[in-house]
């Protein structure tokens, strides 16, 4: 069994093809590393974060080049049009505990935060982007999923005699 972890090993070991170039550089950036800390760390991998905004610009720009080549897609939705319906999703348990009625709402990222917790009203006709071109408005399929009734609205006649307080439930399909 020795033998063949031996060789198995072996066998990995080539796969690496260090030259006794690198090697030497990659000693002096250690030796640099530990003679001054505030120098790249060696032993620490690069790593880049991903987020909401590289992943938007990155689908975006494979759209735009899709759409450059006459490569069109089969079907009027788009990725990022997906995104933000999820977010919709994701966010009406914050809008019911606010009692706001997610009918036609647009939501912000910074409704979200603890300080600024309200979300604006638009109705259907209404249409706002943001600075990167995206509408964020309920679309229609979303909207038939959610029964808006039993969801708590600041415009219902008695809103605040039946409810006192109570939680709202809302269902989505």
């Amino acid at each position: 069994m020795q033998k063949k972890h031996k060789a198995t090993f072996i066998q990995f070991l080539s796969t690496f093809s260090a030259t006794p170039e690198m090697l030497e550089q990659w000693k002096k950036q250690v030796e640099e590393w530990k003679a001054n800390p505030s120098k790249p760390n060696s032993y620490k991998e690069s790593t880049q974060t991903i987020t909401l905004q590289n992943t938007r610009r990155n689908l975006q720009n494979k759209e735009a080049a899709m759409a450059a080549i006459g490569k069109l897609p089969a079907h009027s939705a788009h990725i990022m049009h997906a995104m933000v319906e999820k977010c919709v999703i994701e966010w009406l348990p914050l809008l019911k505990k606010q009692n706001i009625n997610p009918k036609w709402v647009l939501i912000y990222p910074c409704a979200l935060e603890p300080r600024k917790r309200k979300c604006q009203k638009l109705d259907t006709d209404d249409k706002f982007e943001k600075e990167d071109g995206m509408p964020e408005i309920l679309s229609d399929d979303l909207k038939e999923d959610i029964d808006f009734e039993k969801v708590h609205s600041d415009d219902s006649e008695d809103s605040e005699d039946n409810n006192k307080g109570e939680d709202t439930n809302i269902d989505v399909d």
